[in-house]
């Protein structure tokens, strides 16, 4: 009996030993520095990422730490405090964390995740854990039935960029196929095998989510007439966005969404960053391509409210419709004219030109279907769409004539038509900050030269006073209508308030109805463009064209 104690004993004893080195090995294999990986000189191969990098699959639930723990210290401050499942520590001895935006409604969009949270962290991670970096760009993956786009996808992103650039991004591809094992681990396959050093520096980075994150996708409501395959998979595609949106969104200052059979122009990055530069204001987001949902940027602070409202309505509309959707929600007043809500959005969501991405895939993810669609401003030579400066407002006093108001104009979309102009009516164009102008062409009329702008002045109000002689609005006094209007302007814009009140000048319509102007650099930042007449028309009015040229930071 004595001697069956002994045996058992000396098992465990043997069992704990076995346990301690193992963990030993483990904990010296995951805590390598990454300055290792540098010094390795060369180019790595697959086998090596598997050495340097983060990769394991998900610990049943027994094994995973439900505990709520604050947010890293090199977080950034100024995002909202997310919570942290801690499974890394428990699978590799490593200390990079999963970062989870505090989503209250979450259960509620999807209600299967109540009792089971644990669904929310992905099945499979390949990371060298890179954190901090300007911009995180998110590629999610699905399997096509023709063709797979995704390595030349990552190829051209990665070789776009020169190695500051690389040391500044992060790329994290997701893998939405968690039910197709032997498609997922081909993926990853072809990704370490094409990508290792990539991989291993931490510039690539791969996650998958569970099986268990979707809902029944067979179950759901049918809408906009669709089919079931197709709100299937519309519906899939938004949660793909979600959850890859969900695991990068505090990885960096800037998150862009892609999709995985794009080709991004050489410089992209550097044409990133002075876009953003160049953009002034309260944006909401860059859209550096015309298609769909690529090349869209947001500021990291902002994706939670954009992946919210993706799973609030993932089986209701396509992801596009929704974040236009989100954006009508978000500045168009209720009862707005369709051309003021038009401009609002416009002045949230920029369009930059020409796009950085263009869609390169032939075969879509939805069977069956080929997608030819070309973004006709990508590259040097595409064409370039041109956007106004955003406004915070218009101040007119002429009577608009039916639904031809100035932001149809103002937008590119129609004319502007007002009846019977009178001395002292005005046109002011508040911007939503102070622009540096560079050329103002305005063109008034209709194709046989009739109802143009006669007697009448183009004005601007600059940030600051400019002393200029004849051009300075100081020997003539203001009409009632322009008196009201410096008073009305203070209610778009509060910096006006102490603005100067001292317009200057800049010429007249000539006698074909056109004014084209190129603006002094002394006059610097303006904050209103002004149209003034001076005399009654004896007919009523139409500008078909308003363009207003900035000067470029890079310029």
């Amino acid at each position: 009996m004595r001697l069956l104690q002994k045996r058992k004993l000396l098992a465990v004893l043997l069992l704990v030993i076995f346990v301690l080195i193992g963990l030993h090995l483990r904990i010296g294999y995951s805590t390598e520095s990454s300055d290792t990986i540098h010094s390795q000189g060369s180019r790595l191969n697959a086998k090596d990422v598997d050495r340097y990098v983060h990769i394991y699959p998900m610990l049943p639930l027994s094994h995973l730490d439900q505990n709520i723990l604050p947010s890293k210290k090199n977080d950034h401050s100024s995002i909202t405090k997310p919570f942290n499942v801690s499974v890394d520590s428990l699978l590799n001895g490593s200390d990079l964390d999963i970062s989870i935006p505090t989503l209250p409604g979450l259960v509620n969009y999807l209600p299967h995740l109540k009792d089971r949270p644990e669904l929310i962290v992905p099945d499979l991670r390949i990371s060298a854990g890179r954190r901090n970096v300007t911009f995180v760009i998110g590629v999610p993956s699905i399997m096509r039935p023709v063709d797979s786009y995704i390595i030349n996808t990552l190829t051209s992103l990665i070789t776009g960029m020169n190695a500051t650039e690389r040391d500044e991004t992060l790329i994290i591809v997701c893998i939405t196929e968690p039910w197709n094992k032997t498609y997922a681990n081909k993926i990853i396959g072809d990704l370490k095998q094409t990508f290792p050093t990539e991989i291993s520096q931490g510039l690539l980075e791969v996650i998958m989510p569970q099986a268990g994150y979707y809902p029944d996708l067979n179950s759901l409501k049918p809408s906009l007439g669709d089919s079931p395959t197709r709100v299937r998979w519309r519906s899939k595609q938004n949660l793909d966005y979600a959850f890859l949106m969900l695991h990068a969104w505090n990885r960096g200052k800037y998150y862009i969404q892609l999709e995985d059979d794009i080709q991004a122009t050489p410089g992209y990055v550097t044409g990133m960053k002075q876009g953003i530069l160049n953009n002034f204001g309260d944006w909401f987001l860059l859209q550096f391509s015309t298609l769909g949902f690529i090349g869209r940027l947001f500021k990291s602070t902002d994706v939670p409210k954009v992946l919210e409202f993706l799973l609030m309505f993932f089986s209701s509309k396509p992801c596009d419709w929704l974040l236009e959707d989100f954006l009508r929600v978000k500045v168009c007043g209720h009862g707005d004219k369709w051309s003021l809500c038009i401009h609002k959005i416009k002045s949230i969501a920029r369009i930059l030109t020409p796009s950085l991405f263009q869609h390169e895939g032939l075969h879509s993810s939805f069977a069956g279907n080929l997608n030819k669609l070309k973004d006709k401003s990508f590259g040097s030579d595409g064409q370039k769409i041109f956007i106004n400066p955003p406004l915070a407002g218009v101040i007119t006093t002429l009577q608009v004539y039916s639904n031809h108001d100035i932001y149809s104009v103002y937008n590119g979309d129609d004319i502007f038509w007002a009846t019977f102009p009178k001395e002292g009516d005005i046109i002011d164009f508040i911007f939503d900050h102070s622009i540096r102008l560079t050329k103002i062409l305005i063109q008034s009329g209709d194709k046989n030269q009739g109802d143009i702008f006669k007697d009448t002045t183009v004005e601007i109000l600059p940030e600051k006073f400019v002393i200029d002689g004849d051009m300075t609005r100081t020997n003539r006094t203001l009409s009632d209508q322009e008196n009201q209007a410096n008073i009305n302007r203070k209610n778009y814009v509060p910096q006006l308030k102490t603005v100067n009140e001292t317009f200057h000048t800049l010429g007249v319509f000539d006698m074909s109805g056109h004014f084209t102007f190129d603006v002094p650099e002394k006059f610097g930042r303006v904050w209103i463009l002004r149209l003034c007449m001076h005399s009654n028309s004896q007919t009523w009015v139409i500008i078909n064209k308003v363009c207003l040229i900035l000067k470029s930071l890079n310029t």
